[in-house]
């Protein structure tokens, strides 16, 4: 640069590029002040639930064991920010993945995948002929991909922004062989067809493969997820919701099948009749030359079409992928129901003359690799799991004595010993979570844990919320007894204004934006991006309290009042 040219550069640029570092600096100190209040309150509360655990003493054995499982537990799901774990998942899963590059199937289970591949393909070819008379014996078909796309809700490789508003007018990213499915899908679009016709070429841009990132799991390990691209994750979740349907036509429907889960694993933690199957690291488990074996031969093609060929490993570089799907892609979980699915069918109808074509839900239960079956046939399934490649996870699987968990419920002797897990403690409303956690908790035990109550409504200031049992988590301290005209804290999605868009009408039409008053568009970012102001509201016309009988039963519901009576005073 010429010394006049350095003249003529405005120096009110650097100044504001100092401004803007100092105001990013500010907010990442700010940021480290705040995570570490954070854990200096959470290490506090759990210091004062042990105190108080240790003094309980019930005669019952199940609150004993809901005792010790809640002292064992309480931390798993703390977040807090520890790189080392971060690099410690990523050599985990390249450890993993390194490992199935040899995975064979054992051809001494031959019988039982020619099974699974039978019921496999009945399930789909039911659902496709459901969906239009002309799929006669066919499994798989381009045409549904069209109905049954859409946006990935969370980040996309090489594309800004995490919702559909801010994807939408960006070039989709393809990687691996997605390209002329993806093109199939902006074809058939009039809206992308219109846009692509106009600057040819901009509707796609080529990514080598998916992104791995990981997201917390416990304090000691974070779980690694793909970050796909987008016009991949779009193909993929039709895929996924494809096979959604063809699942619900096979007895389970994975948008309601947790509770369905919870209820089974209580029943067999009474009986004894069933088990409850866990496997480690199933997502990344699932091999293409077992896919291959199990799948008709159509879909195995569009697996492999749409998926990774490799991810970005951030510190490691770039890795080929030996599984044929990752957490973080669209099918993987329903196709891991199905998969798993028809082990289950498989294991039944050759060593305990299970009914062809038909599985019996009474003692069954599957949600990606949460497996509840009776337990006489746990060895044999646990085998043929093995066989397939799954790791199952001995510690987590229970088929003996009285307890038994799945899907989040924690179950012994047929009562509800599920602990919970304190995330936070950084604002009102995560500390107001917690307090709803502990109460729900301690209702249930009718043990008031007054130590830890008592310290949690210290972090409130003396600016304590008391609402209805109805309202969310995050509003305030759910009892029966609050004041019929009360205060709480209530949600406000975070709104941007949207200047234009030449996909404004499907955006609308599809509810992704809404117009103001004064006539501007406006959208959130994210469904899940809130803020949390005070207001206030007043009881329903007719309602003496606040009792809510879903929340829990009337004695529960007396005995948490009486202990935010009690912490409140």
């Amino acid at each position: 640069m010429s010394a006049k040219s350095r003249c003529d550069v405005d120096p009110s640029i650097f100044s504001s590029e100092i401004k803007l570092n100092l105001s990013r600096k500010a907010r990442r100190n700010a940021s480290k002040r705040r995570r570490r209040v954070g854990e200096e309150r959470i290490n506090a509360f759990f210091d004062n639930l042990t105190i108080d655990l240790q003094s309980f003493h019930p005669d019952e054995a199940w609150k004993r064991f809901a005792c010790d499982r809640l002292s064992s537990r309480m931390r798993k799901r703390v977040e807090v920010d520890r790189p080392e774990m971060k690099e410690a998942a990523f050599l985990k899963f390249i450890q993993l993945n390194d490992g199935l590059a040899n995975f064979r199937l054992d051809p001494s289970f031959e019988e039982y995948f020619v099974e699974a591949r039978e019921f496999i393909s009945h399930v789909l070819e039911r659902y496709l002929s459901s969906k239009d008379p002309d799929f006669i014996q066919e499994s798989f078909s381009h045409k549904l991909l069209l109905d049954e796309w859409k946006y990935g809700p969370g980040a996309s490789n090489g594309v800004s922004g995490l919702g559909t508003v801010e994807k939408i007018n960006q070039p989709m990213t393809v990687a691996g062989q997605a390209e002329p499915l993806v093109k199939y899908l902006r074809a058939n679009n009039p809206y992308f067809a219109g846009f692509d016709a106009k600057d040819d070429g901009f509707g796609l841009r080529y990514v080598s493969g998916s992104r791995l990132n990981t997201v917390l799991k416990n304090e000691d390990e974070v779980r690694t997820i793909a970050i796909e691209a987008s016009g991949n994750m779009a193909v993929q979740l039709a895929g996924g919701r494809i096979i959604e349907g063809a699942l619900r036509y096979a007895g389970i429907d994975i948008s309601n099948q947790q509770p369905k889960n919870q209820v089974l694993a209580r029943r067999g933690s009474k009986t004894g009749q069933v088990c409850t199957i866990d496997l480690k690291s199933a997502s990344d488990m699932e091999t293409p030359v077992l896919i291959r074996k199990l799948w008709p031969l159509k879909w195995y093609d569009f697996f492999m079409k749409t998926r990774s060929p490799e991810t970005d490993i951030p510190g490691f570089g770039s890795v080929e992928l030996n599984m044929i799907s990752t957490m973080g892609n669209g099918y993987t979980f329903p196709m891991m129901t199905l998969t798993i699915l028809s082990l289950i069918y498989a294991n039944r109808r050759i060593n305990h003359r299970g009914p062809r074509l038909w599985v019996d839900y009474d003692e069954t239960c599957v949600f990606g690799d949460d497996i509840i079956v009776p337990v006489s046939e746990f060895h044999t399934l646990s085998a043929l799991l093995q066989a397939s490649g799954y790791i199952v996870n001995h510690n987590k699987s229970f088929w003996s004595g009285p307890f038994r968990e799945s899907c989040g419920g924690d179950y012994f002797e047929g009562h509800d010993v599920t602990p919970f897990y304190a995330r936070r403690l950084t604002d009102p409303s995560s500390i107001y979570v917690v307090i709803n956690q502990l109460l729900s908790w301690s209702g249930r035990m009718e043990f008031p844990c007054s130590r830890s109550l008592r310290y949690l409504v210290s972090l409130l200031d003396g600016k304590v919320n008391l609402v209805p049992e109805w309202l969310e988590p995050t509003a305030g301290i759910k009892t029966s007894q609050c004041p019929r005209v009360y205060k709480h804290l209530r949600t406000i999605m975070v709104k941007h204004e949207l200047d234009s868009s030449i996909f404004m009408m499907p955006l609308v039409c599809g509810g992704y934006v809404s117009q103001r008053k004064d006539g501007v568009f406006e959208y959130n970012p994210r469904d899940t991006w809130v803020v949390f102001k005070t207001g206030t509201s007043v009881l329903p016309e007719g309602y003496t309290d606040g009792w809510d009988p879903r929340y829990g039963t009337l004695r529960s519901s007396g005995y948490i009042s009486l202990m935010v009576s009690i912490a409140t005073m």
